[in-house]
Formats: C-alpha cells, sequence, structure tokens
C-alpha cells in the first residue's frame, strides 16, 4: 500500500505519495497486459514468450491480462482459448478501439499484484528482453526499458522517437533514454495518479510524473525483433496531435504545482544488476 505522508496536495484533498521513492512494495508480483489489436498472427507467440519467461524469473506471483482493443481478426478468439487453457490468464474485450493507454486502464482497475507492465501483442520484444524485465522488478519505483537495436525501425519511426525524447528530456528535465517502452510501474502509484489519457503520449505522461515526484528509476537495454504483419501506427498526424496537447497539458500541470513536482530536480537512478 502507499507510504503515510503528512504533506498534502495542492487541494488539500489527499496526502501526496512518500517523496524520495518511499517503500518499494516487499512483493515482486507481476500483472502483464498484453495490449491486442489485430495481432492474430503474433498473439500466441506473445503468451508462450510471456510464459516462457515466468518459469525462468522468481517472481513471487503473476498473472496476465490480455486486453483485445476491437481487433476485427481472430484475436478475441486466440485470447479466449490461451485464457481457457491457463487460470493465470483472463481477456478483457472492448467492442471498438480505445487506445493503448485505455490497456493500461484495464490492468491498473483489475490488477492484483504489486506491480504492473503492458506489452505489446504484437511479439515485438525479444525473449530474453521480457526476462530482464521481469528480473528488474522491485529494483525500482520504476522500471524504464530502452530499445538498443533501433534499426529494427523504420527510419521515421526512429527520428520521431528520438526527437520525442529529446523534447520530452529538455522540458521536463528527466534525463531518461526512452519514454514510450514496456514500463513496469508501481500500481498503487498508478492508481494514486491516475491514467487520465489513452492516447499515445499516456506512457510517457506516467512516466514523467513519476519521475518528476522524485520516485526511483531503473532502465534497462532491450531488444526488439520483427512482427508479421507490421506496420507503424506512431508517425500518424492524429497521433501527432494527441502527442502536442498531451505535452502543452503536462508542462502545465508540471510547472504549476511545485509542491507535487519540485524544482530543482535530479533523477534518482538505480542500476541494473
Amino acid at each position: 500500500m502507499m507510504p503515510a505522508d503528512t504533506t498534502r496536495s495542492d487541494d488539500g484533498a489527499r496526502p501526496l505519495p512518500a517523496w524520495k521513492g518511499g517503500q518499494v512494495p516487499s512483493q515482486r508480483s507481476l500483472t502483464i497486459v498484453v495490449a491486442c489489436l489485430n495481432e492474430e498472427p503474433n498473439l500466441r507467440h506473445t503468451c508462450e514468450n510471456i510464459a516462457a519467461a515466468v518459469k525462468e524469473v522468481a517472481l513471487d506471483d503473476y498473472e496476465i491480462v490480455i486486453v483485445d482493443d476491437g481487433s476485427r481478426d481472430r484475436t478475441g478468439q486466440i485470447a479466449d482459448e490461451i485464457a481457457a487453457s491457463d487460470r493465470k490468464v483472463q481477456v478483457i474485450h472492448h467492442p471498438t478501439n480505445q487506445g493503448f493507454g485505455a490497456s493500461m486502464q484495464r490492468g491498473i482497475e483489475t490488477s492484483r499484484m504489486s506491480y504492473m507492465v503492458v506489452l505489446p501483442g504484437d511479439n515485438e520484444i525479444s525473449l530474453a528482453s521480457i526476462k530482464a524485465i521481469m528480473r528488474s522488478v522491485g529494483r525500482a519505483d520504476i522500471i524504464l526499458p530502452f530499445t538498443m537495436n533501433m534499426e529494427m525501425r523504420p527510419r521515421s519511426r526512429r527520428f520521431v522517437s528520438r526527437a520525442f525524447s529529446l523534447a520530452m528530456n529538455t522540458a521536463f528535465l528527466c534525463d531518461v533514454q526512452y519514454y514510450n517502452g514496456p514500463a513496469v510501474h508501481r500500481v498503487d502509484l498508478l492508481r494514486w495518479i491516475g491514467v487520465k489519457t489513452s492516447g499515445f503520449a499516456f506512457q510517457a505522461v506516467m512516466v514523467t510524473k513519476i519521475l518528476r515526484m522524485g520516485f526511483t528509476v531503473c532502465e534497462v537495454p532491450m531488444y526488439i525483433q520483427p512482427k508479421a504483419g507490421y506496420r507503424s501506427s506512431a508517425v500518424r498526424l492524429r497521433n501527432i496531435v494527441s502527442v502536442a496537447k498531451n505535452f502543452v497539458a503536462l508542462f502545465y500541470e508540471i510547472y504549476s504545482k511545485p509542491n507535487l513536482y519540485p524544482v530543482p530536480f535530479s533523477v534518482r537512478r538505480i542500476l541494473p544488476d
């Protein structure tokens, strides 16, 4: 549970989470949300990799929540088949596409574990990297994977990712390598903050808020692999507009609430094993 703290939020309505990282939960339990949109060729392989990883990593407990985000192919049917054969798996079906952030929201609502990660159902993250991410659970308040082999992505995607990270680091002083990877979050922090956007930048917003409140981070290298039937949706006008709106809103929130997001500021880092 959230450590007690007598500091009040700006409106005095509730206590702030403990500063300086507080107490990292003692139980290394993990909710793994698998976010899917038309991932018929990839979902089963993704879940097989997750199952292989949890067999080798010493987690205290885990659960898998597959979110079928309005898929038009057999993704939902495959998800139900996986859940029928594994009691650790549950499936949530969205009748229409609600966005990657909505999958995170469902995970926050249903999680029974101390930590949570949202993995894409596209089988992009290598098995070795999934293991590395899981091994890091509990080392810090937030685990931030960053992509080592960016050459696997299209050139336009690489340019956008670097430009976005540079803009975020310059504006918010967090100085991290990657904002939009499959971060491992403390569930209590996510519930305290609340996910208020389902747009493309939802992960970056959560990461920035948590780091600016003084919680600890551990950055972990990650390798990606080719995906079946892949077409990137990152560089689309509606995503760019959504990111711009969230950036402006986040900038206003961070710098208008010095009690919650103090300045001067420096990231509190913990090195991986």
